[in-house]
């Protein structure tokens, strides 16, 4: 009987000072709490359990573990387990002089060499849950231009092109925009 006095009066107590509100054990994706804390569920408000990500994750502070905190709206950090990418290589792109670590949310600007991009384009990655978005991957960028030009009946196209544009010239099939080609007709024409 006096077991249950004590019980009721907590009950009251905590909800009468507001804190009747509860978390029942947390979810952490890509992560787990510290220790097992059995017996601690359902949390009060404003208790603290220490928890730690997998490889890869991190808390929002970047520390190695962190404390997630029952509050009256849920457990925070609400998202405890960030993704962590590392920026320390870029193919067929300028690398950066050390690493660059950034957290899920974030992009970070690059640059490619000249005539590669990024996918689509792109000149910035963010890190996103599954890694960089777009791979850390300049790629050739396709030139726009046009094609051979038509075969000119009783004339021959004359190309003042250097031997490099006619070998790109020859391998892609295109004429940058503004190539100007001569032409010369046969005798009579």
């Amino acid at each position: 009987m006096l077991l249950l006095i004590s019980v009721l009066l907590t009950l009251w107590f905590y909800t009468a000072h507001g804190q009747g509100k509860h978390c029942n054990y947390p979810v952490i994706k890509h992560g787990r709490l510290y220790h097992s804390y059995s017996g601690y569920f359902p949390a009060r408000v404003n208790q603290q359990f220490l928890y730690n990500c997998d490889q890869y994750f991190v808390p929002p502070s970047q520390y190695s573990s962190d404390y997630l905190t029952c509050t009256a709206e849920g457990w925070s950090p609400e998202e405890p387990c960030l993704r962590e990418c590392i920026f320390n290589n870029l193919e067929n792109g300028y690398t950066p002089s050390s690493e660059k670590k950034v957290v899920q949310g974030e992009t970070v600007r690059v640059r490619c060499y000249h005539g590669y991009s990024l996918q689509n384009n792109q000149n910035t990655m963010t890190c996103t849950e599954s890694g960089w978005s777009p791979p850390p991957r300049c790629i050739r960028v396709k030139k726009i231009g046009c094609s051979q030009p038509p075969q000119i009946d009783h004339g021959t196209i004359n190309s003042s092109s250097s031997a490099k544009e006619r070998r790109e010239i020859h391998e892609q099939r295109l004429y940058a925009h503004g190539t100007k080609l001569s032409y010369i007709c046969e005798e009579d024409f």
